[in-house]
């Protein structure tokens, strides 16, 4: 067997140069003013009867100044296919449309399944996106987790200030004066 060496100058005008970044194999210079917004990162598909289909709406806005180049949507994580969702090759949204997108989940047996559904345009802040996916069936034990936009604030006690000085201030602003002190 021969083996050929080529020389370094002949490589590099046989081979195109790349003088870019590549994002999901979108070039760098593809990207443009456009700019995406979605009405959620989250979708929980929620009491599905067991075996039956259902869905949930999402929708995909064009927000920059130039259209909003979708180059790719489609399912990356999908365990045991529970979800479907029609899946986009590169399209269109003018400026300030919108289009609403869905995506489904028929659950085989009891149970919470999660997946993604990644999507890749010519917006430069976000070139890829990713719509996080829960489904659960009815009565089933565990709930989906809730969506990621968590303030820290579990509900179960108060914040807030009611004005005592002296740091013995419990913040409970019901009437309960026990642990307070007087001024």
């Amino acid at each position: 067997m021969r083996h050929f060496l080529l020389a370094p100058a002949l490589m590099l005008a046989a081979c195109e140069v790349d003088s870019g970044f590549s994002d999901g194999g979108n070039d760098i210079a593809d990207l443009t003013d456009g700019a995406i917004e979605v009405s959620t990162t989250r979708i929980i598909i929620d009491d599905v009867d067991l075996g039956f289909t259902k869905s949930a709406t999402f929708t995909v806005k064009s927000v920059g100044t130039d259209n909003l180049t979708i180059y790719s949507a489609k399912l990356v994580a999908n365990p045991d296919a529970v979800f479907t969702f029609e899946e986009r090759a590169q399209t269109d949204i003018l400026p300030s449309e919108s289009q609403d997108w869905s995506v489904a989940a028929t659950l085989p047996e009891a149970g919470m399944v999660e997946g993604a559904i990644r999507i890749e345009s010519n917006d430069g802040d976000q070139a890829q996106l990713f719509i996080e996916l829960c489904a659960v069936t009815k009565d089933y034990a565990e709930a989906c987790p809730a969506d990621d936009g968590d303030t820290g604030d579990t509900g179960g006690s108060d914040t807030g200030d009611t004005g005592d000085t002296a740091g013995s201030d419990t913040g409970d602003t019901a009437g309960d004066t026990a642990g307070d002190t007087a001024n």
